[in-house]
């Protein structure tokens, strides 16, 4: 199988220019869609505080199902944010998940989903994980000055308009989402929103996250020592993306196409696994949700609330 690139990024944040990473930095993306990132000021500590934020998951489910999505717990009133229990039949992935948005919440356009959009985070209380909301929104700030760093770069390296790209950093958007993968139980199939099989995973492994996208600007993804996560460079061909000490990955969205002149393209990604727990670290970069955006269809600017809405038009509706 391919290799994913490793990329030592220590120069972005140090005094001067670095146009060799730079280009090195915009090329990754191009042709292989995603790399690993080493050297970056989230490699500190970084495992010590994953383990301390997949706390969330060891706490006992009828406290877990305190913070779930209203679609998993009917009484609650949370939409977006918070816990969503693993699937109780075929799904797109065998995982939980605890979701953490912009804190205060953003103001969103008048649509059916504004209230999910402009719902506070819910969180544990300190009594039960202290310092847990304080090491989630850390973690935020750190990833949030990578993307940033790492989109200039892009910029730079492809000799594209860098106000465009920044653009999207100066928001408050994002999504920190924490994923635990544990043993998937027999019987349990990935299906396609279809109702079809997912994409077959190479022999004797097993999908537990099928092929998708990312919507959105930028994907910062972290996983554990039980690695499993599989990019798709642009020649078509899967790569594994290795577990490195201290190091995360980086995978376009499907929003960086319209403004790099689909020079990028969002990075289809899966997980590989099933056999042994599991767990990782989403954090994907978002405009605001008043921002106007180009879809990647190339169709006329909306807001992006308007664009997710138009993406998962069942998610972000109030069951009560």
């Amino acid at each position: 199988m391919a290799e994913v690139p490793v990329i030592d990024v220590s120069a972005l944040f140090a005094a001067g220019a670095a146009p060799e990473l730079d280009g090195r930095i915009a090329r990754a993306l191009e042709i292989e869609a995603g790399f690993v990132v080493v050297g970056s000021p989230l490699a500190e500590g970084l495992n010590a505080r994953m383990e301390a934020l997949k706390a969330v998951f060891d706490l006992p489910k009828t406290e877990r199902l305190q913070f779930a999505i209203q679609k998993r717990q009917v009484e609650n009133k949370n939409l977006y944010r918070g816990y969503t229990p693993p699937p109780e039949r075929s799904h797109f992935a065998y995982n939980e998940t605890f979701d953490v948005g912009p804190e205060p919440p953003l103001a969103a356009p008048d649509l059916p989903s504004k209230r999910a959009f402009e719902e506070a985070n819910v969180w544990p209380a300190e009594r039960v994980l202290p310092g847990w909301r304080s090491a989630a929104l850390d973690y935020v700030d750190g990833c949030r000055a990578l993307s940033g760093a790492l989109l200039q770069a892009v910029a730079r390296g492809m000799g594209l308009d860098q106000d465009a790209f920044g653009a999207f950093t100066r928001g408050r958007n994002y999504t920190l989402r924490l994923l635990h993968y544990p043993e998937v139980p027999k019987g349990f199939e990935l299906m396609e929103a279809d109702g079809s099989k997912p994409q077959t995973a190479p022999e004797g492994q097993r999908a537990i996250a099928r092929e998708h996208i990312d919507t959105g600007v930028m994907s910062v993804l972290w996983q554990d020592h039980q690695g499993g996560l599989q990019m798709c460079g642009r020649d078509g061909v899967w790569r594994d993306v290795p577990v490195v000490a201290g190091a995360v990955s980086v995978h376009c969205g499907d929003l960086l196409a319209p403004i790099a002149g689909d020079s990028l393209a969002a990075t289809p990604h899966r997980v590989i696994g099933g056999l042994a727990e599991r767990f990782s670290a989403g954090f994907f970069l978002e405009p605001d949700w008043l921002t106007e955006v180009r879809p990647p269809s190339g169709a006329d600017l909306k807001t992006y609330a308007a664009h997710l809405t138009d993406e998962f038009p069942d998610r972000f509706l109030a069951q009560t």
